[in-house]
């Protein structure tokens, strides 16, 4: 349980970091300009964030040898 909430804290502060930093450096008017939408970005940053890592549980220690 425990390691599960260290990975869900992990994530939301790495959004939480990469958020911040985006609206301080002003990224948001030129991704706006390319068509992209840094709420989305940050919803598909953290969708990936939890996708792969937990593609893995399966096989911490890698695949199976055959």
């Amino acid at each position: 349980m425990k390691r599960i909430i260290l990975f869900l804290a992990t994530n939301l502060a790495i959004v939480l970091v990469l958020s911040i930093t985006m609206r301080l450096l002003g990224v948001e008017p030129y991704l706006t300009a390319s068509g992209l939408n840094l709420t989305s970005l940050l919803i598909f940053a953290a969708v990936m964030g939890m996708a792969v890592p937990s593609s893995r549980l399966p096989f911490p220690n890698g695949p199976p040898s055959a």
